[in-house]
């Protein structure tokens, strides 16, 4: 099939190098409608994985049997197909194209070439939709916050340091109240005034001192990032934890 330069091939008509061969009397017309070609073999997507919300570029879709004007898609059960963008069928082995993952959801996903005369091949769960990156990795500010449990306590074993630290990265001043949770309830904290694109530090042990279980509620009325910072024995250990936003 690959000898001829037209997909029509009514009119028996074969090109050669020495001219036009008449095939009619051979009764190639009637053998020409029988004529099939082989299914496409997809074997791998490179890269075979793309977050989701992002457009994914495949360098290479590898395999074999691929043909001009082919089509290339991803498909999943109970979710719309995701076709490709920008194919270009490079070789007979190699596919080029993109897909846009907007909205996909997560998981795997069969990758799908159906060739322009109609043959199809399937990569079962060969792409895999990987959840989106919140801000491209940025944490997002929350106007509450709750923190991990520190502590302010010492003895002569031992002794300990929290810090409460609290960023507006927001365009308009945040007021911003902490609430300490002792195990004897609530104590109420310092309140404060944050300009935009600043960061204020908290001593806890300026409210709760020698006090071995602190946690701390922090409010606002804008978006703030909060987290909370904890020392122990003249800082020779530390740990340090983001909070929990709502």
């Amino acid at each position: 099939a690959e000898l001829f330069k037209k997909t029509d091939y009514g009119g028996s008509r074969l090109e050669t190098s020495s001219g036009v061969a008449d095939l009619g009397a051979h009764g190639f017309d009637d053998a020409v409608s029988s004529l099939k070609f082989d299914e496409p073999i997809v074997r791998a997507a490179t890269p075979y994985r793309g977050k989701a919300d992002t457009v994914v570029n495949i360098t290479d879709l590898a395999g074999e049997r691929f043909r001009s004007g082919a089509w290339v898609w991803l498909k999943r059960k109970g979710q719309q197909s995701i076709y490709g963008r920008s194919v270009e069928v490079v070789s007979p082995r190699r596919i080029t194209c993109s897909f846009d993952l907007t909205d996909a959801e997560t998981g795997r996903w069969d990758v799908v070439v159906t060739n322009r005369e109609g043959q199809t091949g399937t990569l079962a769960r060969g792409f895999d939709v990987e959840p989106a990156d919140d801000d491209d990795g940025d944490v997002k500010g929350h106007k509450t916050w709750y923190l991990a449990e520190g502590s302010t306590g010492s003895d002569p074993a031992c002794s300990f340091e929290t810090w409460v630290l609290v960023m507006n990265p927001g365009s308009e001043t945040a007021n911003v109240e902490l609430t300490y949770m002792t195990e004897n309830g609530a104590v109420p904290g310092p309140s404060m005034e944050l300009e935009p694109g600043s960061r204020r530090t908290v001593n806890v042990a300026d409210v709760v001192p020698d006090n071995w279980s602190v946690s701390t509620k922090v409010v606002s009325d804008q978006d703030v990032i909060a987290e909370r910072s904890t020392y122990w024995n003249g800082r020779v250990g530390g740990h340090d934890s983001i909070g929990l936003g709502l």
